[in-house]
C-alpha cells in the first residue's frame, strides 16, 4: 500500500527510546537522495526525529552523500527532495512517495 492521501506518521509505532531523547525517532530508515548534477542516487541510514504527523528532521554528517546532495540542491536554489522507507519491514508497501524519483517534503 502506498499512502498519498491522509498520510500520518502517527499510524506507525515510532518510539521514544531513551528518557533524554528529544522526541520520537525512526531508527535505521533507508533515506533516498539524488545528486542534482549527475542524477546518481544514494541510499543511507539517517536517524529521523518526528516533529509532527507529517514532518521529520534529519541529521546528516558533513561527509555523507545525502548531505552533499542537499548542499548541491541548496546551492542551485532547488527545493529539497528525498524519500524514505522504513527498514523494519521489507515490502513495497512501506515506500512513501515514488522511490524512483525523490518525493518532495512539505
Amino acid at each position: 500500500m502506498i499512502r498519498r492521501n491522509d498520510f500520518s506518521l502517527d499510524h506507525f509505532p515510532i518510539l521514544k527510546c531513551w528518557p533524554e531523547d528529544g522526541g520520537r525517532y525512526i531508527t535505521l530508515p533507508m533515506v533516498f537522495s539524488r545528486n542534482p548534477d549527475t542524477g546518481k542516487r544514494n541510499c543511507g541510514c539517517y536517524r529521523l526525529q518526528v516533529f509532527d504527523e507529517r514532518t521529520t528532521g534529519m541529521h546528516w554528517q558533513t561527509h555523507k552523500q545525502g548531505a552533499e546532495h542537499y548542499r548541491r540542491m541548496r546551492a542551485r536554489g532547488e527545493p529539497n527532495a528525498w524519500t524514505w522507507r522504513r527498514n523494519w519491514r521489507r515490502s513495497r508497501g512501506d515506500v512513501f512517495g515514488d522511490p524512483s524519483s525523490a518525493a518532495r517534503p512539505r
